[in-house]
């Protein structure tokens, strides 16, 4: 068994309103909803206690709460200030599209000559008082058990002890599970599982039936495992080493049709990538560098996915667009710039006929090997 970790989440609870509120104090204890479009996308508690929920209709909105448009950029500049607070204390920082923040802290001990807890305590206060923005924050063995825990909230921080985790979550909602929509919710309710102790009861194999991939991860996180490492931060919280895949272009490779293999290869990495780790593709990023030193880069937003052939339509269309000069083209880099947690959300309850294929393949993988199965497009 490996040596304990300390990962801390961060959680900022309703982010858009918090930073609504910052910039005009006047809707401080107001109902407030913040909209994007003719959707609320976040709504203050006391919006909520007026019945204004996310995913609503705006115009339903407007006569219970003030109604704000969501500022985008002040999101991603937020972002930024978060990522060089964070990164203070370890440069192990990654940040989800959903705004929990993960920090490991296992190997900080040495330097701060102070327990992680502390840490995360001193980060939360600064980000509370430097930033305006409230927060909470919990510190456990790994990243869901420390986001299920900061996000359920009632204290500033949370500590669980190693090898408390499964006890000290016994009594949450499946509220509090990453991507636990309204639909998956009421069909937890509908199987019995109302607490992560319900889940935690239930069989692997009856958990996978019901929720495909999410239920295999849900399995591990309801009983407080969850291996997966925190990315580190490089100045964007949002990209890391383990998130880009650089190719080499070659003479019979100088046009997008004729990338498209080695393009396919590096989206079937990404997508292992993102299925391994429960995460999904929000947005990508391709960077194409000419021989003579120029660069194009281009980026689009996605639904949510972790399929390979849906990052290799986006990669092909952004390499597409970047290449316009009859310049030789000499690398091609494609990137997973934003992820959120695995699922399909509440729009999409249940797993396709294609995310049951992908976990086929995955698992012949897992047991013979990359070069055991081939799709023709990557030949």
């Amino acid at each position: 068994m490996g040596a304990a970790r300390d990962i801390a989440s961060l959680v900022l609870p309703d982010l858009p309103v918090a930073l609504a509120r910052r910039r005009d104090p006047a809707l401080r204890g107001r109902p407030v909803a913040v909209a994007r479009g003719e959707r609320v996308v976040a709504a203050s508690n006391e919006a909520r206690a007026e019945g204004v929920t996310p995913g609503g209709p705006a115009a339903r909105a407007r006569g219970r709460a003030a109604v704000v448009p969501l500022d985008t950029e002040a999101v991603a500049r937020l972002r930024r200030e978060l990522g060089q607070v964070l990164n203070r204390y370890t440069p192990r920082l990654e940040v989800e599209s959903s705004g929990a923040w993960y920090l490991d802290l296992s190997e900080t001990r040495a330097y701060w000559k102070r327990p992680p807890v502390d840490l995360l305590a001193r980060a939360v206060a600064e980000v509370d008082s430097d930033l305006d923005l409230p927060a909470s924050g919990a510190l456990a063995s790994g990243k869901a058990v420390a986001r299920m825990a900061a996000a359920r909230g009632g204290e500033a921080v949370t500590a669980i002890p190693p090898g408390e985790e499964a006890a000290h979550l016994r009594d949450y909602p499946v509220a509090v599970l990453p991507e636990a929509g309204r639909e998956q919710r009421v069909r937890l309710a509908r199987l019995g599982m109302h607490r992560l102790g319900d889940v935690a009861a239930v069989p692997l194999a009856q958990l996978e039936a019901a929720f495909g991939r999410r239920g295999r991860w849900w399995h591990q996180w309801s009983r407080g495992v969850d291996p997966r490492p925190v990315a580190t931060w490089g100045g964007d919280p949002q990209v890391a080493g383990d998130w880009q895949v650089g190719l080499g272009l070659g003479g019979s490779q100088q046009a997008p049709a004729a990338a498209g293999a080695a393009l396919f290869g590096a989206a079937e990495r990404l997508g292992r990538r993102l299925r391994d780790r429960a995460e999904e593709a929000v947005r990508v990023r391709l960077l194409l560098s000419y021989r003579d030193g120029v660069e194009r880069s281009r980026q689009a937003r996605l639904e949510p996915t972790d399929r390979d052939f849906e990052l290799f339509e986006a990669f092909s269309g952004l390499l597409e667009a970047a290449w316009q000069r009859r310049v030789a083209a000499r690398r091609v880099a494609v990137a997973v710039t934003e992820r959120r947690a695995g699922g399909q959300g509440e729009l999409f309850p249940a797993d396709s006929a294609d995310d049951r294929l992908l976990d086929q393949i995955d698992a012949v993988r897992d047991r013979f090997g990359d070069g055991a199965l081939r799709w023709g497009r990557g030949l």
